[in-house]
């Protein structure tokens, strides 16, 4: 079984498919602020930066992302391959 996950944030639902048997690949956004965002893109990120207390969208990303997404595959010793998305815009 081979599961493509698109727009997995952290990965939780990748680690679960690879949990039960999966090959996967988790496929995210190059950067937090490509994300859609209802109630207004600075609005979200500056909010999300406050609660991370992040100094960069960057460092958004990371906290916010590829920080959490990394730990979890450490230390469920993962396969799960992370690889980011093209902007075709």
């Amino acid at each position: 079984m081979h599961v493509l996950d698109i727009g997995s944030a952290t990965g939780f639902f990748s680690f679960e498919f690879e949990k039960r048997g999966a090959t996967v690949t988790s496929v995210e956004l190059p950067t937090i602020a490509d994300w859609d965002m209802p109630s207004g893109k600075e609005k979200t990120l500056r909010e999300l930066m406050e609660v991370h207390k992040a100094k960069s969208v960057e460092d958004l990303h990371y906290l916010h992302l590829d920080g959490p997404f990394l730990f979890c595959r450490k230390m469920l010793n993962s396969n799960v391959n992370r690889c980011y998305s093209l902007d075709f815009g």
